[in-house]
Formats: structure tokens, C-alpha cells, sequence
């Protein structure tokens, strides 16, 4: 959103500035503001709360954070190191395979592989400012939505649930792709369209979040599966991207919207997959919690009855105490 005020703004202010057309100047903003991020990000990104080093978190708030995550059923880091054995055992759980392919269908449900608005903005007449600062509407509506899944999917209302407030975003962006597929509609609702195409910029927030649901068990399979996500989805947005949104086909990218409509209902219907599946695996959670649980006190009690009931040795010692000198 703020590049395209950027790129406005250099086009207007800059362009022929010192031999340099508008669109350098841009690159060279960016530059002299990416570079310090990227310092900013070694000493502030936090990490893990059993590793972190962040300068703005004391020992007893990493701690807290430590225990909040074991008293909401999480393993500590460390619990389940790497293996070969386990490596073997983590390729058979369904979240090794289902999750990478579910963002793929969360990227390319998403119709960020081209600036599509401002392509069309190009063919209806408008000039280049108009082409960078209309667009930001749409990734206003983006931010907007994600903050208020964020709020609403932690508040009492949802109370931890993540799938209704993906479901509720990729049905926005559903709708959206679904009007431009057909095209041939009238202006103002292909503003409202463009617009709403980034209602689901957001899921992959609660996306990921999701992961801790799925995998409450492991720390390091937690973190492989969401690194493994992003490889495969950005090795098949490689093939994905060429095949459906082609430059050629601008504006009209039929095919893309098309695309997009067909996952994005494949990524709503998998959400319901995955409830199904989550709460399979807690209730065989909650099983194996109350079997051990009845385990450990069994052995508790046994324990008990074997240190009241009194030995031969211990009675004639008993005794002899018992007489005196």
C-alpha cells in the first residue's frame, strides 16, 4: 500500500530528477528503506520463547510464555528431536502432505500474480498516477480484513477457532474472482470486484497459526511443516503462475480468474476437511491423556498400599522397639 504512494509520488516528484526516470528513483527508495529493515529484523524478531535473546523480553516473560504453551497442551522445544526414525514416522501423518498442498491452494486462490486492477486501469484510459494509488484500495480492504480475523478468531465469540475466519475471507475473494470470471459486468461492480479480491490477503495468518492445532505434539514438526509449506507452494506458483495468469491475456486473464474461483472453493471446502480431521486427532488425544492418566494412578495407589502394608522385617522391628531395653 505505502509503495503505491511511493511510486506515485516518485513518478510525479522525481521522474528526470539527476537522469533518472521515476520508476529508478523508486527502486532506490525502497533500497535505502529495506536495508535498515533488514538489520532492525536480527535484533528484534523475537524467536522461541525457550531461545529467544530479544533485548524486550525479560526471563520471566519468556518463562511465562514457556509454561502458557505446556499448560495449553504444547511440547517444550527440544521434546522430540530430529531423527531418522522420526523423519520416517512424521512422512506418515496426513499434516505432512495436507498442509503444504492447503497453502499452495491459499497462494494461488489468491489473484496476487499480477497487478490485475491496475492492467485494467491501463486499458480504460488512466494515467499512471491513478494506475499506483487506486490500486492500495485494495490492499487497505486486505489489512483491514486480516486484523479483524485476528481479533475476532482469539475473542469469545470464535474462541480459538482459525477456520471460520479463513472460510469467511476466501469466500470474499471467492465472490470477487467469480464477477471477474464473467467479465461482462458493469463498471462499478468490477470496482467492487477488484476491491474485494483482497478480502483473503490475510489467511495466511490464521493459517499458520492453525499449524499449532494440528500439530500440539511436536515443536519441530510444527516449524519443518510450516517451512515445508512455503517451499512447495513456492516451487508450484513456478509452473502455476505461467500456466493460468499470462501477461498476453491481460486485462481479461480469464483463465486466472477462473482458476482462482475453482481453488479457492477447493481451499474452503478443504478448511471443513480439516476441522474434521482436528477433531479426530483430539478427541484420540484426549483418550490417550485419560488412559495414561488412569495408568499413573494406578501405579500411584500401588505404590501407596505397598509402603503402608508392613513387612515380616518390619513388624519384628516394630516389635522389638515397642518391648524397650
Amino acid at each position: 500500500m505505502f509503495s503505491g504512494y511511493l511510486q506515485a509520488g516518485a513518478y510525479k516528484g522525481l521522474d528526470g530528477v539527476h537522469g533518472r526516470a521515476g520508476w529508478q528513483w523508486l527502486y532506490i527508495i525502497c533500497g535505502v528503506i529495506s536495508l535498515p529493515t533488514a538489520f532492525l529484523g536480527y535484533f528484534f524478531i523475537p524467536d522461541f520463547p525457550e531461545t529467544t535473546r530479544a533485548f524486550y523480553i525479560t526471563k520471566e516473560e519468556a518463562d511465562r510464555q514457556c509454561q502458557r504453551l505446556i499448560a495449553e497442551g504444547q511440547k517444550p522445544l527440544g521434546h522430540n528431536p530430529w531423527t531418522r526414525k522420526k523423519f520416517l514416522g512424521v512422512m506418515k501423518q496426513w499434516q505432512f502432505w495436507v498442509l503444504p498442498f492447503g497453502y499452495f491452494l491459499v497462494q494461488a486462490s489468491f489473484p496476487s500474480q499480477q497487478p490485475v486492477m491496475a492492467l485494467w486501469l491501463k486499458a480504460k484510459g488512466h494515467p499512471v498516477y491513478d494506475r499506483n494509488v487506486w490500486p492500495t484500495g485494495q490492499i487497505a480492504v486486505g489489512v483491514v480484513v486480516q486484523i479483524l480475523a485476528g481479533m475476532l478468531s482469539d475473542s469469545p465469540l470464535l474462541k480459538g477457532r482459525r477456520w471460520p475466519a479463513i472460510v469467511v475471507m476466501q469466500a470474499g475473494t471467492l465472490f470477487s474472482v467469480i464477477i471477474l470470471a464473467v467479465w461482462d459486468v458493469p463498471d462499478a461492480l468490477k470496482y467492487v470486484a477488484f476491491y474485494l479480491l483482497y478480502f483473503a490477503a490475510g489467511v495466511p495468518g490464521p493459517w499458520f497459526v492453525w499449524y499449532a492445532d494440528f500439530i500440539p505434539h511436536d515443536h519441530e514438526f510444527r516449524g519443518f511443516a510450516i517451512a515445508l509449506s512455503n517451499m512447495f507452494s513456492y516451487i508450484m506458483q513456478i509452473w502455476f503462475q505461467s500456466a493460468v495468469w499470462r501477461t498476453i491475456d491481460a486485462p481479461r486473464f480469464h483463465a486466472g480468474f477462473v482458476a482462482a474461483a475453482v481453488v479457492g472453493a477447493a481451499m474452503i471446502i478443504l478448511c471443513f476437511i480439516l476441522r474434521l480431521l482436528q477433531q479426530r486427532d483430539d478427541k484420540r488425544r484426549e483418550r490417550e491423556k485419560a488412559a495414561l492418566a488412569d495408568v499413573e494412578t494406578l501405579e500411584a495407589s500401588s505404590a501407596s498400599s505397598e509402603s503402608v502394608i508392613p513387612t515380616d522385617e518390619t513388624k519384628k522391628d516394630i516389635g522389638t522397639r515397642n518391648q524397650g531395653p
